[in-house]
């Protein structure tokens, strides 16, 4: 991960970081306003998993932070019927389990109907901040200059196309290799946050989400 850090750190400062961070914004909502949003969800959010991950209240709290997310949508059917299963998920990323254990679950939550890896990256980076943080597709579009040996380092995330703009084409990958993805992504805002002295994945993940719908960085 070492090349990969050098090559993020030729392609983004700290200090451009710290400015889209500063330039964050959700929902026509201000940068004071969709912060404020945003961390009230993450402590109701956290405070659930740290709490024992309820299951009578596990819907509603699927439904939290996926209706912030995706702007009041219902969370998909394929997550209500499974909410043992969303459960399992928090829990395992919430506690100390190993790597792998972490990839499957995750894996078996991507095989329901409906969700992707931005869908769920949201409940589990919404577990802990300091953590865990959102992969989408504007997150991965920020990511997408970066390689290791010529490939994509992440994967591209679809991105619906508008008159406007022409999103690249998303990267296929199996449930099993977003999750593990997911996870090298985690690791790798964590040399991120070690090295320009970031607090929180969140406020990195945050700053890329701004720098993705860039289409200079789409390389």
């Amino acid at each position: 991960m070492s090349d990969l850090l050098a090559k993020f750190s030729e392609l983004y400062s700290k200090e451009t970081l710290v400015n889209a961070l500063n330039d964050f914004n959700w929902l026509g909502n201000s940068t004071s306003e969709a912060r404020q949003i945003r961390k009230n969800v993450y402590h109701k959010y956290s405070s659930w998993v740290k709490g024992g991950c309820s299951l009578d209240s596990a819907q509603d709290m699927a439904q939290l932070v996926y209706g912030w997310g995706f702007n009041g949508k219902k969370v998909p059917a394929g997550l209500s019927k499974n909410l043992n299963l969303f459960c399992e998920l928090n829990k395992a990323w919430e506690s100390s389990s190993k790597g792998e254990v972490k990839v499957r679950i995750l894996a078996e939550i991507l095989s329901l109907t409906g969700i992707g890896i931005a869908s769920a990256s949201k409940w589990v980076g919404f577990i802990d901040e300091t953590r865990y943080a959102i992969y989408d597709s504007r997150v991965s579009l920020a990511l997408r200059p970066l390689t290791i040996d010529g490939k994509r380092a992440f994967p591209t995330v679809a991105r619906k196309s508008t008159k406007f703009k022409k999103y690249p084409h998303a990267d296929y990958r199996t449930n099993v290799t977003m999750a593990r993805d997911y996870l090298n992504y985690c690791n790798f805002l964590n040399d991120i946050a070690i090295e320009y002295g970031f607090a929180n994945l969140a406020d990195i993940e945050m700053a890329l989400f701004m720098l993705g719908d860039d289409q200079q960085n789409w390389k």
